[in-house]
């Protein structure tokens, strides 16, 4: 009989009966299970497989079938949980853009009633997402001065479009400015009357002194809207910082590339972005 086997980060589902990793014996080319009741010392069940390598599936050496102390029966509303828990963790990493809110609604939409009472609290499971994305964050700097060059990850939209367009850490009495734009949202400025300039400190990062925002005045259908279109990171509230960011928006503003004059007739077509 052919057995039901998923094998989710370092758990193992084996027909509706889940393990947890307890160790690997690379001399002997096998893994050792425990059965997640174990632990609990409910039950002594364990589970064998071979090396469990890098995701593959391992084959079962000894499992459910052979164990005479799995007393409890399979509980497969617990291991369709488990699958789930795991999947939006993964999808967390995956696609850092999305909100843990919206990966946990889709990935609990079409659950039973029975499966989402095994899942944790919405609040716990969205937790449990955003802390499998700050495992692969670099630390936050404590002061200024840890900010080095900025990793390629930070400089580029989700896309893999250009988004940094300045960052004054080589530039000598300037202090730091970061200044970032989509190339669209630069056109969009450029096309603007007006702009607006707004300096946030509530929700600046902690070595930075404000959030400078540039905002400017975009055609919504047969509205008008003032909407962010710049965004710097500035050190200090001293008025060369402003020049700086603005003289930075200001050049990048005036690049030329062969994106603009298509995005510049959808402009003109009132299509809205």
């Amino acid at each position: 009989m052919e057995q039901n086997i998923i094998l989710i980060g370092s758990k193992l589902i084996i027909d509706g009966f889940i393990y947890h990793k307890s160790r690997d014996k690379p001399e002997l080319e096998k893994t050792f299970w425990d059965c997640t009741r174990l632990r609990k010392k409910e039950y002594r069940a364990r589970a064998i497989s071979t090396l469990a390598r890098d995701g593959e599936v391992p084959r079962i050496l000894k499992g459910p079938q052979h164990e005479p102390f799995h007393s409890h029966a399979p509980d497969q509303d617990e291991c369709e949980a488990e699958v789930v828990k795991y999947s939006v963790k993964n999808e967390a990493q995956r696609q850092p853009e999305r909100p843990p809110s919206q990966i946990a609604r889709d990935a609990t939409r079409d659950l039973s009633q029975r499966v989402l009472a095994r899942l944790p609290e919405r609040e716990n499971l969205k937790r449990s997402m955003r802390k499998v994305r700050r495992r692969h964050l670099p630390a936050n700097p404590r002061i200024l001065d840890e900010l080095l060059d900025l990793p390629e990850r930070f400089t580029i939209t989700f896309t893999g479009k250009k988004f940094l367009i300045y960052d004054s850490r080589e530039v000598e009495d300037v202090g730091r400015v970061i200044v970032s734009a989509t190339k669209r949202n630069l056109l969009l400025l450029r096309e603007s009357d007006v702009w607006f300039l707004d300096g946030t400190f509530k929700v600046s990062p902690s070595i930075f002194t404000q959030l400078f925002t540039v905002l400017g005045i975009v055609k919504r259908h047969q509205n008008f809207a003032a909407l962010p279109l710049v965004y710097a990171l500035l050190s200090s509230k001293e008025t060369r910082q402003y020049s700086t960011a603005l003289q930075a928006i200001k050049s990048a503003a005036e690049e030329r590339s062969d994106e603009e004059l298509e995005f510049l007739e959808l402009i003109g077509s009132n299509i809205v972005l």
